[in-house]
């Protein structure tokens, strides 16, 4: 396992394939407008669709995962959140993608939320990797 330097401060280890993977995950400080800032990032540099999933502190003081959707406009997600762990919340989701402080995934996949960054990171990170 590699410790990325970055990230220490979150107390995460990353392995090589991981580094890799969490290059398609966008971490913001908290809720911000982002899908068109996004989407234009992507178009200037040429990498349209790499951004699977943001993660945020939302305003009701909870850390929430979000799938990007195809357009900014969209209901339809780049890549939802793995369909097993869709429409659970608390012990069956922790048991289920073994993430201690997972809290929920609404049923259609497109959010889901923890109780820390790193809850969601992990999180976010398994479900580049499904």
């Amino acid at each position: 396992m590699l410790k990325f330097n970055k990230f220490n401060k979150f107390n995460i280890n990353i392995n090589e394939n991981q580094l890799l993977l969490f290059k398609r995950i966008l971490i913001l400080p908290k809720f911000i407008p982002w899908k068109e800032h996004l989407f234009n990032f992507e178009k200037i540099n040429n990498l349209l669709g790499n951004c699977l999933y943001t993660i945020y502190f939302d305003s009701t003081n909870n850390w929430k995962i979000s799938s990007v959707p195809i357009k900014p406009s969209s209901f339809e997600s780049r890549k939802k959140l793995p369909l097993e762990w869709c429409g659970l919340n608390g012990i069956e989701l922790q048991k289920i993608c073994n993430v201690n402080d997972a809290e929920f995934v609404h049923t259609q996949g497109f959010i889901a939320g923890a109780s820390s960054i790193e809850g969601c990171i992990k999180m976010a990170l398994k479900a580049v990797e499904y």
